[in-house]
């Protein structure tokens, strides 16, 4: 699952075939009032404002997925406030 907004941030070109691969063999996780509202409160309550990490910790916390990220800092973070979410670097 890749949400929508994580997707929008590393996207720059069709021709990015390895990441084109991996969105292929995945769902993309739409940006609606229901992932858009968790969000928001995960911003407000860790006092951040980057919606894109924060909507990644959302769509996770609906599946209690695991993040597989590079950057696994804010994430971190955000996800000290959400039960069952597990962030792991990569």
């Amino acid at each position: 699952m890749i949400p929508a907004t994580a997707l929008s941030q590393v996207w720059r070109d069709p021709k990015q075939a390895r990441l084109a691969r991996v969105v292929n063999a995945c769902s993309v996780d739409p940006l609606d009032e229901t992932l858009a509202k968790p969000a928001g409160e995960l911003c407000a309550t860790a006092g951040v404002s980057d919606v894109v990490d924060a909507s990644v910790v959302a769509s996770a916390a609906r599946r209690r997925d695991v993040v597989l990220t590079s950057d696994p800092g804010d994430l971190r973070r955000l996800a000290s406030l959400t039960p069952d979410v597990t962030i792991l670097k990569i």
